[in-house]
């Protein structure tokens, strides 16, 4: 068995890289490895666990190559840990792949679209694709994309020593599986919202501050939400994630329900009672919380871009749609379809069994030994 070292930026409540380090970690422990994630900022989310987090307080700075300056002074320390192989897996740390004496692999989650970005940010992101694509990753003993649209962004020369391993998604099931919680348990969260039984509940999962993160489509995603729910009164609408008192005010005065940096615990209740999961992002390398949905049954509403047609068969399991206003159109058709509706929720089911944590970490199980043989 080896000693893995994760490196990533954060591991905090909220972002979906953090959750999927938390679970590939505990799955690598349970395969019996020896797992440190060393982190920059942490805030006590994924404390006592099967595996040792180490705070590594780096320096952050706009300009992206003094961020990636101030990560390499860690790098002394991390080349005298007990490390067999080193999974990094976000930036600054990428910058540590051709200094690393032990094996390193880099996990490439994609670098998300600039659109509505400022100026700065763009450099940065071209700076941030540049090096990593030209300078980072071809030193890594291994490349591991989450999706094959991330694995298709990489150059010719790259893609030859990188491999797909899909990110599981079925961990809030798992919970509430654990949990043996009952379906009354999200009707009861459905009547403390004043949602009716016969109310029909759209929820979206994500961040929720449109100036971060312009290209989640949160801003259109709250205009589609108050027409359709101005003209449907028996539709609520939700907005569920990351974002502070501000988000939770905007998104209220369009007549949308706020949920502002929800416990853990809640995210199976708020899957269960959701009839219809629509997000108008207009990039993921994957999209976690579209895949949570579909484990519990749900149909997804999405546009067709990155890796949606991998995650979602279009018109089984979800509706893909080319523009937002198609986007608005095909929620319509799922709320006044109710066979189509639980038709697709249970094809959706079936569908996203294809994205098991046991099957991933099986896989790193597996790319870890490779690499170190």
């Amino acid at each position: 068995m080896a000693n893995i070292g994760f490196l990533t930026e954060r591991m905090l409540l909220g972002f979906g890289v953090d959750l999927v380090i938390d679970r590939l970690a505990e799955g690598l422990v349970a395969k019996g490895h020896k797992v440190t994630v060393y982190a920059s900022l942490t805030d006590g989310t994924y404390e006592n666990k099967t595996y040792a987090v180490r705070p590594i307080p780096t320096l952050a700075f706009n300009l992206f190559p003094l961020y990636e300056r101030s990560a390499r002074r860690w790098l002394k320390m991390l080349n005298n840990e007990d490390i067999d192989v080193w999974l990094v897996s976000t930036f600054p740390f990428f910058s540590l792949l051709p200094h690393l004496r032990a094996a390193a692999v880099a996990i490439d989650y994609g670098i998300c679209s600039t659109e509505g970005f400022a100026l700065e940010a763009k450099l940065n992101f071209v700076y941030m694709k540049w090096s990593q694509q030209h300078r980072y990753f071809p030193r890594a003993a291994r490349i591991v994309t989450i999706s094959a649209y991330v694995k298709s962004l990489l150059p010719a020369a790259l893609q030859d020593k990188a491999q797909v391993i899909y990110i599981g998604a079925d961990h809030y099931l798992q919970d509430w599986d654990a949990r043996k919680r009952p379906v009354t348990e999200a009707a009861v969260w459905r009547r403390s919202l004043c949602i009716g039984p016969n109310d029909l509940l759209l929820s979206y999962i994500g961040r929720l501050n449109p100036a971060g993160q312009p290209y989640k489509g949160t801003r259109d995603l709250m205009a589609i939400f108050s027409e359709i729910t101005r003209f449907n009164p028996g539709v609520k609408t939700i907005m569920v994630g990351y974002g502070d008192a501000s988000d939770a005010r905007r998104i209220a005065e369009a007549g949308i329900i706020p949920f502002v940096k929800a416990p853990v615990q809640m995210m199976p209740v708020i899957h269960a009672a959701t009839d219809i999961y629509v997000t108008a992002s207009r990039w993921e390398g994957f999209d976690l919380p579209l895949v949570e949905a579909a484990f519990f049954g749900k149909p997804g509403v999405a546009l067709n871009i990155g890796a949606h047609p991998e995650v979602v068969s279009d018109g089984e399991t979800a509706l893909l749609a080319d523009t937002v206003e198609e986007l608005k159109g095909n929620i319509i058709k799922l709320i006044d379809d109710s066979p189509r509706r639980v038709a697709m929720g249970a094809s959706a089911a079936d569908f996203a069994g294809r994205f098991r944590w046991e099957k991933t970490v099986a896989e790193y199980d597996q790319m870890v030994a490779e690499v170190l043989s």
